[in-house]
């Protein structure tokens, strides 16, 4: 078993792959266990479907190590047309997204771009070759070359090599990269549940309030009246934005019609002003200044409109409609393409980070949704957004609900760090383990 190596320095071997350790080999896949590609039962036979077994596509794998389910499913007649897979198998996209894994925990059925190692037991930890397939998928890249949709078939997959050191230091390795797993795992569960915190926070805050003791505000409890936007809390108001934010506070870059006023790649440079575009705002609302292409400041004061500054906030009214962002406090001012709109409040009647929030909340979400559907392309043009509605707490209840929520947010950003941070230790442990730059103890040794 194994492939030729050639002996270098200090214990390490050079090989097909990479310089390993003494005592450990290379392997072909073929040579590993039962390579299968999957198949697909003749969809037109309605039969076959909509069981409860599952039928696993590459959109099933790649999140997650462990796959009990799919997307789709096939009844127990489907199911006997296909190649089954038990428990613990290994199964590893080849074409399209190559190298996307995961480790079926039930008896299950793949479609053919998945190709699913059955390992032997007695020469490789199913777990460690989930990983070490991970690492070593450039492998695949590079086999399937330029080709428009890449593929791998099953005879070169079998050719592929992986390190492979003995059964013993294979089951640690595997032990302490799934010990990382359920540390990510377990902080991306309490990701999830701080956002459903939230969501009920902004449904509960952002239509009902929190009075002056602190309690959400119910109609068992407040007097409610009707509003555009349903029901909300007397002595708040529900107005259109136009009449919250003037024609001088929403503001975009040009729309093209000032013709070389507007920036073309040749007037960009490596200082000056930001240029805000949609795809500058996260999906946590913070607006990326260091990654934004400047416009040099002798071009910006050419143009006709003002500049957004910090506490502004921006929405993406076109493409990647209704994402919601806030320029962090400091910021120097920044341009706005015409992917964008920026916001700028009135402070004495209405909180920057209040409007932040309520941008972000499912009422207005839903407003957009609605204009959009009323365009021909994908977009909110400002005379459409300047007519929708708004809730308008009291000043002071509007920066206490800002408060919580921006608390909220930041909590899950912590946690959302903590998570990235593992993610950059696991690739590190993965690098340095299967490649045996790092030994581990096995036990064997005592």
């Amino acid at each position: 078993m194994g492939a030729n190596t050639v002996e270098v320095f200090n214990g390490f071997k050079m090989t097909e792959l990479c310089l390993l350790p003494e005592g450990w080999g290379v392997e072909k896949l073929g040579n590993l266990g039962s390579i299968i590609t999957g198949n697909t039962p003749k969809t037109a036979i309605k039969e076959y479907y909509n069981g409860d077994i599952p039928f696993i596509s590459p959109a099933d794998l790649g999140d997650k190590k462990y796959i009990y389910d799919g997307i789709n499913k096939l009844s127990a007649l489907g199911f006997e047309q296909t190649r089954k897979f038990p428990p613990n198998s290994v199964m590893v996209t080849c074409i399209g997204e190559l190298g996307k894994v995961g480790i079926s925990k039930r008896e299950l059925a793949t479609n053919q771009q998945i190709n699913t190692v059955i390992c032997k037991n007695e020469i490789v930890d199913y777990e460690y070759f989930y990983y070490t397939i991970s690492l070593f998928k450039y492998q695949m890249e590079l086999v399937a070359g330029l080709q428009v949709v890449p593929i791998v078939n099953k005879s070169t997959f079998s050719n592929l090599f992986i390190p492979l050191p003995p059964l013993p230091e294979q089951h640690r390795i595997a032990e302490i990269l799934s010990a990382a797993d359920e540390t990510i795992e377990r902080t991306g569960a309490l990701i999830a549940k701080y956002r459903q915190i939230k969501a009920g926070l902004m449904t509960d805050l952002l239509t009902s309030g929190i009075d002056e003791a602190g309690r959400i505000r119910s109609e068992e409890t407040h007097e409610f009246k009707d509003s555009p936007l349903g029901r909300v809390p007397e002595g708040w108001e529900v107005e259109r934005v136009i009449e919250l934010l003037n024609s001088n506070i929403i503001k975009g870059i040009q729309d093209g019609n000032h013709g070389e006023l507007y920036p073309r790649l040749s007037d960009f440079s490596t200082v000056g002003r930001p240029f805000i575009s949609a795809k500058h705002v996260d999906e946590n609302g913070t607006v990326q200044f260091d990654f934004a292409p400047k416009l040099p400041e002798d071009y910006c004061s050419k143009l006709r409109v003002g500049f957004g500054k910090a506490g502004d906030v921006i929405l993406a009214h076109n493409a990647t409609v209704g994402r919601i962002g806030i320029a962090a406090l400091g910021v120097a001012d920044f341009m706005v393409s015409t992917s964008t709109t920026y916001y700028r409040t009135n402070l004495n009647k209405l909180d920057n980070y209040y409007l932040f929030h309520f941008l972000r909340s499912e009422t207005y979400q839903k407003q957009l949704v609605g204009v959009m559907a009323q365009t021909t392309r994908n977009q909110v043009p400002i005379t459409m957004q300047k007519q929708l509605f708004m809730i308008l707490p009291p000043l002071s209840e509007q920066r206490r609900i800002a408060e919580i929520l921006t608390a909220a947010d930041d909590r899950i950003e912590k946690e959302e760090a903590y998570r990235d941070k593992l993610l950059q230790i696991k690739k590190g442990l993965m690098q340095d383990l299967l490649t045996g730059k790092v030994r581990v103890s096995t036990g064997a040794e005592a």
